[in-house]
């Protein structure tokens, strides 16, 4: 009899938890609510001087690629993003500037982004800022471009900014991304007067890769030998249609 009695508490102990991961798994694959997990780069600024008149000011450009994977059941939206800067050098307690995304350009054409900004808004942009939809358990590549203008030049040797988004499933902006900016007097100089850009890794990114060991590992890995001015000589390779013997 008491033999039975552990035997029928084990399958029950058995099916209750067979019942557990079935929902679990239901829940899973079918109920799970819309869950974005982001991955971003670098963020990429630039700054453009602007003249109309009289008048001079500066547009300040960031752009930064995105992927973001919809982990949940449920198809989602992105209703917005932000970038937010925060200035922790002034004496202004709780400080911030919410800049708005402006384009969106396909994340191959990321790096025809440059100085002569007229150019690559006609050539590369795909289009205005727009919210978007994830399906289930898919995957979306975005490259956004932030835009605010300043009136005046912004000098400060740190700049905290922070990527946040917001979906329709959440009334509440969550941060995705921080970084640690600067910008002071020399680098204003070099991004408004010369058309440079500066990249920035997001927090936490640097990872350590290793060096070289020994230190001199080169001094072993070289030739004695003289290395030939033109490489190998090979006859060049040409394509062999049919149309090119005629």
């Amino acid at each position: 009899m008491l033999l039975s009695t552990k035997i029928a508490i084990c399958s029950s102990i058995i099916a209750f938890g067979a019942l557990a991961v079935s929902i679990a798994s239901l829940w899973k694959t079918h109920l799970s609510k819309f869950n974005p997990v982001s991955a971003v780069g670098r963020i990429r600024h630039r700054i453009y001087p602007i003249k109309n008149e009289e008048q001079r000011w500066f547009i300040s450009s960031f752009d930064i690629p995105l992927t973001i994977t919809n982990d949940g059941a449920r198809t989602g939206k992105i209703l917005d993003l932000r970038l937010i800067l925060h200035f922790p050098e002034i004496p202004i307690p709780n400080n911030q500037e919410s800049i708005k995304p402006t384009f969106e350009i396909s994340p191959s054409d990321a790096r025809k982004i440059d100085k002569r900004r007229f150019e690559w808004i006609e050539e590369i942009v795909i289009g205005e800022w727009m919210p978007f939809i994830i399906l289930p358990k898919k995957t979306i590549r975005k490259h956004i471009v932030f835009e605010t203008r300043w009136d005046d030049p912004v000098i400060q040797n740190q700049i905290e900014a922070e990527l946040e988004l917001l979906t329709d499933s959440s009334i509440k902006w969550k941060k995705v991304c921080s970084w640690n900016l600067f910008l002071d007097a020399a680098s204003w100089g070099e991004r408004a007067n010369r058309g440079t850009s500066f990249y920035y890794h997001p927090k936490g990114f640097q990872f350590d890769y290793g060096k070289c060991y020994p230190k001199d590992l080169h001094k072993y890995t070289g030739s004695k030998e003289e290395i030939p001015l033109n490489g190998y000589d090979a006859a060049p390779s040409y394509l062999d249609f049919p149309e090119n013997k005629e």
